[in-house]
């Protein structure tokens, strides 16, 4: 009897469609699970792979940190990824290179009817500090520059870019120290080409069409000049005091010196040479020379409508937060840093830790400028039509106000280089960084 039911059970042919079903079921599922959790892991792969590539590059321009604020830049992240275990490690070489390896464990849907419940998932990247560049002109490096630096860290609306505000520097950063409520503002119909604008705050207010390149929360730079830039003996006697220079279109020529309340009136060219210069007025479209050295401009002088100021191998020292020159109308300056020396690569500059005080430029057209104008305790506002070509500049200020102006320039030596910690030197090179995997 049971011989024959077996025989039966196996001859049997109904239900063969459900036990087909059955025994291929497990498979196709299978097949089908596989394809869409292959989809999922791709997608948290390549999300792991830019996390660890933005974590080596934040991490490798930050000296002497660059594995911790890696790492700690990916742990920030990681949260964002669905996988259980995200970890990532790095290590700094001695080429500069910083390397970082990430790991992670996805957990399956479908493919568990397969006994797959979880998929493994890794990802390297490393990122280089690179030195000079080939070229023997810094300027032809591809970025890596701070060329401007603003660093008050407290002071509302530090950078305030105002409609038709122009900057054209694409090699270069803004560095905005400022963690106030707002650290800047930036208005519409602003053009600011440039690498990117780092704010060490995180309160920055956009108005109008387009997408500034701001990173708030950012490692903005320390002033690495601070009490590195030569001491300036400012001479305690004029030579000429209380003088008026009443030219009547002739031409005036300064003997060295220094001068001390002094008008120069309708002057065709003036001649100056390097020293002291305290309240100065050039009025007329004068034409304004300065030798090659050290001008020391105390107290306020002024430099009126229609003038042009021009000069190599200059530089200008502002001895107190009272000094300065204002530049009024229109204006054009033509100067350029001494190449070697004491003062090398320094256009403007003075000693930290004034008190804070405003220095305006009013239209201040078709200038063209080459150095650095180091003036940390300053409050730099440039008005409308003061275009400007920069050549090899570095602006270090307290705060800056743009208005309808425009400025075209590229890095100078004294850029600071990201990742090197470095900035007074007169040899030092713009650096670059980038991804190498």
């Amino acid at each position: 009897m049971f011989l024959r039911r077996l025989a039966a059970f196996f001859t049997d042919r109904r239900g063969n469609v459900g036990i087909i079903f059955g025994l291929t079921a497990v498979p196709a599922i299978g097949v089908v699970g596989a394809g869409i959790d292959f989809a999922r892991a791709n997608h948290e792969r390549a999300a792991m792979q830019s996390m660890l590539d933005s974590a080596v590059l934040a991490g490798v321009t930050a000296a002497g940190k660059e594995a911790t604020t890696a790492k700690a830049f990916f742990d920030a992240q990681a949260a964002g990824l669905n996988l259980t275990d995200a970890n990532a490690s790095f290590t700094m070489g001695a080429d500069s290179t910083l390397s970082g390896t990430a790991t992670g464990t996805m957990e399956t849907t479908l493919l568990g009817v397969m006994h797959i419940t979880t998929v493994e998932l890794g990802a390297n990247a490393a990122a280089k500090v690179y030195g000079a560049p080939a070229s023997s002109d810094p300027a032809s490096d591809v970025g890596g520059k701070v060329c401007i630096l603003l660093v008050d860290p407290n002071a509302s609306q530090s950078f305030l870019a105002n409609g038709g505000a122009k900057i054209t520097a694409p090699d270069c950063e803004i560095h905005v120290r400022s963690t106030a409520n707002p650290a800047a503002i930036i208005n519409g119909s602003t053009d600011l080409n440039v690498q990117k604008i780092c704010v060490k705050g995180s309160k920055v207010i956009t108005n109008g069409s387009g997408k500034p390149p701001v990173e708030t929360d950012c490692a903005a730079l320390d002033d690495p000049y601070a009490g590195k830039l030569p001491t300036v003996a400012v001479p305690a006697n004029c030579t000429v005091s209380n003088a008026n220079y009443n030219a009547n279109g002739a031409d005036v020529d300064l003997p060295s010196g220094n001068y001390c309340n002094v008008n120069i009136n309708g002057a065709r060219n003036v001649t100056m040479r390097p020293g002291l210069f305290q309240n100065i007025i050039f009025n007329g479209s004068t034409s304004i020379a300065m030798a090659p050295g050290l001008y020391v401009f105390k107290n306020s002088s002024v430099v009126n409508s229609g003038s042009v100021m021009k000069g190599t191998g200059v530089s200008i020292y502002f001895p107190d937060a009272n000094s300065k020159i204002q530049f009024n109308g229109d204006v054009t300056l033509n100067l350029s840093a001494p190449t070697g020396g004491d003062y090398a690569g320094v256009l403007f500059f003075e000693p930290t830790g004034l008190s804070k005080s405003s220095l305006v430029f009013n239209s201040t057209d078709k200038s063209v400028i080459t150095g650095m104008m180091y003036l940390p305790s300053r409050n730099v506002t440039f008005n409308s039509v003061s275009n400007i070509t920069a050549h090899k500049v570095m602006l270090v200020y307290n705060t800056m106000i743009l208005n309808a102006s425009g400025w075209s320039f590229s890095g100078s030596d004294k850029a600071i280089a990201l990742g090197s910690g470095a900035g007074e030197g007169d040899t030092e090179v713009p650096r670059r960084v980038a991804l190498v995997h």
